[in-house]
Parts: C-alpha cells; structure tokens; sequence
C-alpha cells in the first residue's frame, strides 16, 4: 500500500511517499516547499494571509502529486505554527479542504518523540546516551534516550522550546545586510536554553544528533556541496570550529548573498544564519564537542506511525 506524510512546518512543508519494504521506508517521492507558515506569528499572534495563502499553495502541489502516486493513506501532522496560532482553525479548514484528510496537531512531546523515531529508523547505532535536537522554524525539541542493544531506545526525557530558526531571524537578523547583533543573539540564546535546566543534563562523552532543514543545510555548506545530496549529509560530522566558522561566514554575507549559496534550498538562506548560531548554542548548551547530522527526522517519524495506522493528537 502506497502511504504518504505530511510535515506542516513553520518554516517549510514537507512530503513523503513510499511504501514500507522489508521493514525501511522505500521513497517514492519527496518534496519540500518553503512555506514560512509562522512568519509574523512572534509578533502578531496571527498567521498572515500571504503566509496561508503559500501554504495552501503547497498543499495543492502536493495533493496532486499524491494523487499521482495513488496514495491510500496519509497522515499529515501541524507543529509550532499550528499549536500557537490563534487562527488555526481557519487554516486547517482550508487544509483539510484540499489534502481531503485530517490535520493533526501534535504536541512538542510527540514531536520530538517522532523525530527521533525517525531519525533511528534503520540506523546502526552503538549502545549508550544520546541527545537530539530538531530545530524547526518556531520551535527546538531536545530529546535524551539510551540505545540498547536489544531494544531500539528507552526516552529518558524531553523539552520543547518555543524558539526556532523563523522567529530568531525575526528578533535579531532581519537586516538585509551586515553587520549584524551575533554577541547578542549568542547571549539571549544562552540565558534561553540555561533556563530548560539541558546544562544540569548533560553526559560525560555525549552523542549529539542533529535534524532539521538548518542542520543539512549547515552540513551542505560544510561539505561544499553543489547540490542538496542526502546520501552525503546524512551522518556527516560538525565539530565546534566547524560550526564558529560557518557562523562567521552567513554572517559576512548580506540576505541576498545567502540565498545564492548551493545546495540550501529555496528562501533557506534568510534564515540559515539564525539556525546555525541556535546550532551553535546548543551544541554549548548540551556540552557536546562535535554534532551528528541526520536527514531523517520528523517527517518519516510521522511516515512510520501512519505505516502503523496511528491516529495522532495533540496529547502525548
């Protein structure tokens, strides 16, 4: 049975068609299209026409490319922008409307729980403490969990914080052009993440997973890539001079000038120098020297629950 999902983002939205072959997920398709749904939302409450409106646009595209594919199932899943807007419901009416299925809007809990899911699926990981963070558009999930060699992981706890690489462009570098307030961003980010208590939670020798369009890009740039290719980004390492350095480099460059790099994507690049100093902070936050980026993440989480004919909900 062809199956499908959906990642209603803040920043982008995101397709996934295929089938479950032999326990991993054979893609049929995958589409992302930048949607910047939680553009404005920090400041208004709201979201705004236009961004419904390139959402919706989206949706659209994507419903015939599952139409294409005859599709059978789909499980679609609404995160930050979703869950804070105060004129969701709006939204998702339309939504629904064109997907013709549900919407579901999950909690940062499940969120999380999804991406690591996701990013596990499949990979050869040695036993011991591991930290994830998906830093989407409006929100950063960070999960611990142990890997077993008997069973995939046991979840040791989870946070959720309500900043993401969307909204810090909009508080610090929404400025066409250098320079631009990075000791103060760097500062805020800090005093932010000292507060969810992650510093008293770290491990000695800890593995750092990162998911998300802001930590593929940051690999992209850091491989030098010419075009977006998985099979490189996945696994690919960031150490903490690695990451210092591709912060100096977005922030020497003017909006423009970033969305001209390769191998980012459509519109990443007003956003990506606001996702690598959250990276960055982090990675200091966490204690962890060097990052492991994956590919997988929230997405085929959710590919995965509806192989499993889950219905998910915003409870946990």
């Amino acid at each position: 049975m062809t199956l499908a999902a959906i990642d209603l983002g803040s920043n982008s939205f995101r397709l996934l068609v295929g089938t479950i072959t032999a326990g991993e997920i054979a893609v049929l398709e995958k589409r992302t299209i930048t949607t910047r749904l939680g553009a404005g939302l920090t400041a208004g409450g709201r979201l705004s026409t236009a961004a419904m409106d390139r959402a919706l646009d989206a949706l659209t595209d994507f419903a015939a490319i599952m139409r294409r594919h005859r599709v059978r199932h789909l499980l679609a899943c609404g995160t930050e922008a979703l869950r804070r807007a105060a004129n969701s419901d709006g939204f998702l009416a339309r939504a629904v409307a064109v997907i013709e299925a549900p919407v579901r809007i999950i909690s940062p809990d499940r969120e999380a729980r999804l991406t690591l899911a996701g990013c596990l699926h499949g990979a050869p990981l040695s036993p011991g403490p591991l930290r994830l963070v998906d830093s989407g558009g409006a929100s950063t999930e960070c999960i611990a969990a142990i890997v077993h060699s008997a069973a995939p992981y046991e979840v040791q706890w989870l946070d959720s914080v309500a900043v993401g690489a969307v909204t810090l462009t909009e508080r610090f570098f929404s400025a066409p052009q250098p320079p631009y307030p990075l000791a103060e961003a760097r500062a805020w980010l800090d005093h932010l993440f000292v507060r969810t208590a992650w510093a008293t939670r770290t491990a000695p020798d800890i593995r750092l997973v990162a998911a998300g369009g802001t930590a593929t890009a940051l690999a992209a740039l850091d491989l030098a890539l010419e075009r977006y290719q998985p099979g490189l980004v996945h696994g690919h390492r960031l150490d903490g001079a690695a990451l210092a350095a591709l912060v100096r480099r977005l922030a020497a460059l003017g909006t423009e000038e970033r969305n001209r790099l390769p191998a980012l994507g459509r519109g990443r690049g007003e956003i990506i120098l606001a996702g690598a100093v959250l990276i960055e902070r982090l990675t200091a936050a966490l204690g962890a020297d060097t990052i492991t980026v994956s590919d997988r993440g929230l997405l085929e989480g959710i590919f995965l629950a509806a192989a499993r004919g889950e219905d998910l909900w915003l409870s946990p």
